[in-house]
Formats: structure tokens, sequence, C-alpha cells
């Protein structure tokens, strides 16, 4: 698990790229939209800005997508609600980050390409989870999945109502 440093540093990678452009910033304003020292992001990161966008995206992935081991594990082992709920947990440390995927997602771009393996390793698990899932179910459990991770100040007892109407575990 990413520490508040490292995500803070990222929701701050994000926002630049969604306010400068791709690759357009400088480490200086990294470091101070982020509030973590110049040296520390270096720590974490290294002093490339590929580098650094890279494993943001490696961290989306793992984070919001719930790729991580850990997250594959927790659905594998039916415990797909709590999976959500560490999702919906890191869009409230990186906010930029639903805001990120959305401009970039229709921008040809490394970017867009990054975004779209993501997407695509996604229903990867989703198959991987209900190998019997038709093509339409398994689109709607990925437009379901956005809907529950991005919802602002949605009740758990709604996500419990929509898992059941899904019939997938809690």
């Amino acid at each position: 698990m990413k520490d508040a440093n490292y995500i803070q540093i990222l929701d701050a990678v994000v926002r630049l790229e969604i306010l400068r452009g791709h690759l357009r910033w400088k480490m200086a304003e990294l470091s101070r939209m982020s509030g973590v020292q110049r040296t520390l992001v270096y720590y974490y990161f290294g002093k490339s800005k590929e580098a650094i966008l890279n494993e943001a995206l490696k961290t989306i992935g793992d984070e919001f997508f719930g790729l991580s081991s850990e997250r594959i594990s927790m659905w594998k082992s039916g415990r797909m609600k709590e999976s959500i709920l560490a999702t919906r947990a890191r869009f409230k440390q990186a906010p930029h980050v639903a805001q990120f995927f959305f401009h970039w997602r229709h921008q040809p771009s490394a970017v867009q390409t990054g975004l779209k393996q993501l997407e695509k390793r996604f229903r990867e698990k989703v198959k991987s989870q209900f190998p019997q899932i038709s093509k339409d179910d398994e689109e709607a459990v990925y437009t379901i999945f956005f809907g529950l991770v991005l919802v602002p100040d949605l009740r758990e007892p709604v996500l419990d109502r929509v898992l059941a109407a899904m019939k997938f575990p809690k």
C-alpha cells in the first residue's frame, strides 16, 4: 500500500498533466503542488518525468482499477465490496485521478494508450472472475464499477444493494 506522500505526489502529477499538458510541467511545480519536498519526490520516483507518469499509471491500475495482486485476490475470495471501498478511499485521497482519466481517455497519446491498456486488463479481471459472463455483462460490470467508485457520498447500504442485485458476493 502506498503512503500519504506517494498518493499526494500521484494526485499532483495527474493534476499537472491536466493543467499543463503532457509532461509540460516542472519538478518544482510537482513538489509545490504535492506539498512534498523535491528530494522526496526523487526518492520515490527518480528524476524522470516520464518515469513519474508511468508510475502514476501503474498506481492507477493497481489502486483504482484494482489490478494489484492484493485486489485481484479480494475479488477471487468474494470480497468485491472491500475492493470497491478501498478504491473509493483512494479516490478521496487522490481526487484528480478521475478527472485525469476522463481528460486523457479520448485524446490520442501515450497516456491514452496506457489508460486503454488498464481498461483492457480490468475487463480481463472481470472475465477471469466470471468466466461465463457475456460481453454485454462484462461491459455492464465495467460501467457499474466506475459508478460505484466515482459516485460521491455513495452510502454502503446502496453498494450492498447493487452488489446483491448483480448477484455478486459482497
